[in-house]
C-alpha cells in the first residue's frame, strides 16, 4: 500500500509539473508593461524603447514643453492630439500624434512635446 500511495503522489507532481510547463505565457499583443504605468489623461514618454526606462508625464497643453531628457517611445493617453519634436521647443520638425496612439522609436528620439486641447492638432 505504501509503494502505491508513493507511485500515486510521484505520478500526480509529473502531471502538475507537466500542466505548468504547458501553460500558455503572455501572446506578443500583450500591452508593454512600462505603458500600464500611464494614467488616463497623461502623455506619457520613456527614455527607453518599448516603455522602457524614466518615465516622465505630461498634461499641460497649450505650449511647447522641453522634456528633461530625451524620450525613445510614448503613449499619449488622452482623447487630444499632440506633437513631439527632435529638438527644444518643437524645433527639428514636428510629428503629429494622434490621441490615445502609441510609439516606440526607431530613430533619435524627441525632445519637447506639445499638447493640444482639440482632437485636430496637425
Amino acid at each position: 500500500m505504501r509503494g502505491i500511495r508513493r507511485l500515486a503522489v510521484a505520478s500526480a507532481t509529473v502531471a502538475l509539473s507537466a500542466g505548468l510547463l504547458l501553460t500558455p505565457t503572455a501572446s506578443a499583443d500583450a500591452q508593454p508593461s512600462g505603458i500600464n504605468d500611464c494614467g488616463q489623461g497623461w502623455m506619457c514618454l520613456w527614455t527607453g524603447k518599448n516603455f522602457s526606462g524614466r518615465r516622465m508625464q505630461y498634461r499641460d497643453a497649450g505650449r511647447w514643453q522641453n522634456l528633461p531628457a530625451q524620450a525613445f517611445s510614448y503613449y499619449d493617453n488622452r482623447g487630444d492630439d499632440a506633437a513631439v519634436a527632435p529638438g527644444s521647443g518643437g524645433s527639428g520638425g514636428k510629428t503629429c500624434v494622434d490621441g490615445h496612439s502609441r510609439n516606440s522609436y526607431a530613430h533619435s528620439g524627441v525632445k519637447s512635446v506639445y499638447l493640444a486641447h482639440t482632437g485636430d492638432n496637425c
